[in-house]
């Protein structure tokens, strides 16, 4: 299942801080009182609703045990906000080891062996903790 990322009125993706933000808003809750409910100091609340810091994995998790929204959203929205940050050209010295086609068709082999449909990208990163669990159970 892919998700599709929220973007403001300029069509850009919306940092998931704002987001946040604007839930805390609406729910007419004070700044402190999310700060302290959730465990962050009031200080890295503000510098994330204000799109100046990152939701993290932690984070993340402290929102879905305090308000009941899921981890999983704010993180696709910070990896959305954060790859339409990248400056590509910052990576343009990059040479390829690999055509994109081989490239592509070694991810659809792979995902195959860990019986991940190919056209279902959202599934990438549960295959490979499937793959961290039998490396740590010894089992192949």
């Amino acid at each position: 299942m892919e998700t599709t990322a929220i973007r403001n009125e300029d069509g850009s993706i919306e940092h998931p801080g704002v987001i946040f933000n604007e839930f805390i808003i609406r729910l007419s809750v004070s700044m402190s009182k999310v700060a302290k409910t959730i465990g962050l100091s009031r200080a890295t609340l503000h510098r994330i609703c204000h799109g100046k810091g990152r939701i993290t994995t932690d984070i993340a998790a402290r929102i879905q045990a305090g308000f009941g929204i899921p981890a999983q959203f704010f993180l696709d929205q910070q990896t959305a906000w954060d790859v339409a940050q990248l400056e590509w050209s910052d990576y343009s010295h990059i040479k390829p080891v690999a055509d994109s086609v081989i490239s592509q068709y070694a991810l659809k082999v792979i995902l195959d062996d860990f019986s991940v449909p190919a056209n279902d990208p959202a599934m990438i990163s549960d295959a490979m903790g499937n793959q961290s669990v039998r490396a740590n159970n010894g089992a192949g």
